[in-house]
């Protein structure tokens, strides 16, 4: 039940345990095998590259999750007033975590959703939602999802790319409604952005 599940932010103490946490909740997921082909890589990479988006959250974004980390969603604030001047310090993050046949796997997928991220207004980018194989169907994701949502402000709409439409239809249930284009990586799975207007 949503009602027994403590939200809190992240800490930095956090990092580690819920980059390792994500990686195996996407061990299947379409896009990371994408990224990843091989599972033994997948395994081997996806601590080190969740890790990224892990510490940017906590440090610049929010990072939510439980009291026993079963969980977690990263959000990021976007306001297209002020991007940053050069995409490449946070892009050689994944070239140093990674080696060069995943990083420029990532990069294309990177590639694909930046240019087609909305500029038209500010909002809030839940960049990931991951809970715990092991925890899954318990309602965790829905609270931790829920939980920003009525933090955000009345005006502040927000935006997410579903890998699948399993995903796609949970964020449906909070509001999200799909947006075009559907993007394809090459020889790949098909991704779904959906936007949530301000309530």
């Amino acid at each position: 039940m949503t009602e027994s599940v403590l939200v809190r932010r992240a800490t930095p103490a956090d990092a580690a345990d819920l980059a390792t946490m994500m990686s195996e909740a996407f061990m299947a997921d379409p896009v990371a095998t994408w990224v990843f082909p091989e599972t033994d890589m997948r395994r081997k990479l996806h601590p080190a590259f969740f890790r990224i988006f892990v510490d940017l959250a906590i440090a610049e974004g929010v990072a939510l999750t439980t009291d026993d980390l079963a969980g977690v969603t990263l959000w990021y604030a976007f306001d297209p007033a002020h991007e940053p001047d050069d995409p490449e310090p946070f892009r050689d993050l994944f070239r140093e975590a990674l080696d060069p046949y995943h990083a420029d796997r990532f990069l294309v997928l990177d590639d694909l959703m930046g240019g087609n991220h909305p500029h038209h207004a500010a909002h809030d980018y839940l960049g990931f939602a991951a809970v715990d194989p092991d925890r899954q169907g318990q309602g965790i994701g829905a609270a931790l999802i829920s939980h920003r949502l009525a933090e955000l402000s009345a005006d502040l709409p927000a935006y997410v790319e579903a890998s699948c439409e399993r995903n796609a239809r949970l964020y449906a249930r909070h509001g999200f409604q799909h947006r075009s284009p559907q993007l394809t990586l090459p020889d790949g799975p098909t991704i779904h952005p959906m936007w949530r207007p301000a309530p």
